[in-house]
């Protein structure tokens, strides 16, 4: 695994991890890590085995592809929608507003 790809994913986790309203720490005792270890992935320092995808896609009620979809990556229409309601599903105001302003933001490219 490459430096470059170590941190697209762990870029990715934290995004996902953060639209869920999860702390490092909650998460890791989710799937038996400490917060160190989610750290150390959402900084690109370790890149997790299979089994560790797998539990972090089970402990953020996510498909595993959740985690490859990256930037300029396309899906179709109704797996798009699906990837948006899981993010803008969260109760927390500040989070739907960070997302609305990204969204207002990418309609102006």
């Amino acid at each position: 695994m490459t430096p470059d790809l170590k941190r697209l994913f762990g870029k990715r986790l934290a995004a996902l991890r953060e639209s869920k309203d999860q702390k490092q720490y909650q998460l890791g005792r989710r799937i038996g890590k400490t917060d160190k270890y989610i750290s150390d992935i959402e900084t690109g320092r370790i890149y997790p085995r299979p089994k560790i995808i797998v539990a972090l896609a089970e402990a953020l009620e996510l498909p595993i592809s959740a985690f490859y979809f990256f930037e300029g990556v396309d899906g179709d229409a109704k797996s798009l929608r699906k990837s948006i309601d899981s993010l803008v599903s969260v109760s927390s105001a500040s989070r739907l507003r960070k997302f609305l302003r990204h969204m207002l933001v990418s309609l102006e490219e």
